[in-house]
């Protein structure tokens, strides 16, 4: 349950939800309370250090309500618990670094309001529940100071200037769980770069340059056809078919179709396989001319 909890602290987005306790039933006392949460460690990116260290949760307060057998009404909602409390995170290196959170813990379904073995003072309906697959979920809904937007070196210094502000923005809509604007950004990246990214692609010594060239040429014509994405496959380096599929088609079809027509959960999704696609993509090409010019100079320094 620590593990759980702690990849949640640290890598959970704004708004994103996650299971920290599976099939409650009644009875069971785990998070319930946020005293829960209390001692909770977890890596996160220290401003004063400037490097990922671990961080441990405090409460801000102790309220009385969470000390009886039986849960007062204020904590749930419409049968379902529902409740959110501040916490402070406190760098363990420093000692002097803090990031504060806002939690939501909330249930699924409705459950029991007995946290304890104790005869409750009076049974309600919700005391004898003990519905199945009845889950308990915990979301950041507030972050201070603002989450820092860690960009991959390499993609940035990849793309060029209008598609680093749209990359800063994807990410950064990311980490709010902006699903639709994320993935406006993302693709905006793709649209821009997709045949700069498929010409350095011809470059690679594992490619077939005249057939992806004779590709390129056809797009020229016509880009109004994806004949260059869905036949590329066969002619790319092995390390980008090493994922089984046809990663420049897979980038184009997330990129087309109806942005609108996405629910949130939907557009999130997508952009969140845009951004890890595009970057298995440029990192691949940017590794294979390393090792080029890795050889290229050993070959000049054999000649000397």
């Amino acid at each position: 349950m620590q593990e759980k909890t702690g990849d949640f602290l640290s890598n959970a987005t704004l708004y994103e939800s996650q299971i920290i306790f599976e099939n409650y039933g009644m009875g069971n006392v785990k998070f319930y309370d946020p005293r829960h949460f209390k001692g909770s460690t977890f890596q996160y990116f220290c401003e004063n250090e400037i490097k990922d260290t671990t961080f441990e949760l405090e409460l801000l307060y102790d309220s009385p309500k969470w000390s009886y057998n039986q849960l007062g009404k204020e904590v749930f909602k419409d049968g379902k618990l529902n409740y959110t409390f501040p916490v402070i995170c406190k760098c363990r290196s420093c000692h002097t670094e803090k990031v504060y959170f806002l939690l939501n813990v909330f249930s699924n379904n409705k459950i029991s309001d007995i946290v304890g073995v104790i005869r409750p003072e009076e049974y309600t309906e919700r005391s004898i529940a003990d519905l199945p697959d009845t889950n308990i979920f915990v979301q950041k809904v507030g972050i201070y100071p603002e989450q820092k937007i860690n960009l991959n070196k390499e993609i940035v210094k990849f793309l060029n200037r209008e598609n680093n502000k749209f990359y800063f923005k994807g990410v950064k809509s990311l980490h709010q769980n902006y699903g639709v604007g994320s993935l406006a950004y993302f693709r905006r990246i793709v649209e821009s770069e997709l045949i700069h990214i498929v010409e350095l692609i011809k470059e690679l010594p594992d490619s077939n340059k005249s057939m992806i060239q004779k590709l390129i040429d056809e797009h020229e014509k016509d880009d109004r056809i994806s004949t260059i994405y869905d036949n590329i496959y066969q002619y790319l380096p092995q390390s980008l078919k090493s994922l089984g599929d046809n990663p420049i088609k897979m980038l184009y079809n997330l990129s087309s179709g109806g942005l609108h027509s996405f629910t949130e959960e939907e557009a999130l999704s997508k952009a969140k396989g845009i951004l890890k696609l595009l970057e298995f993509v440029i990192l691949k090409i940017n590794e294979e001319k390393s090792v080029i010019n890795d050889i290229k100079n050993i070959i000049k320094d054999l000649k000397k």
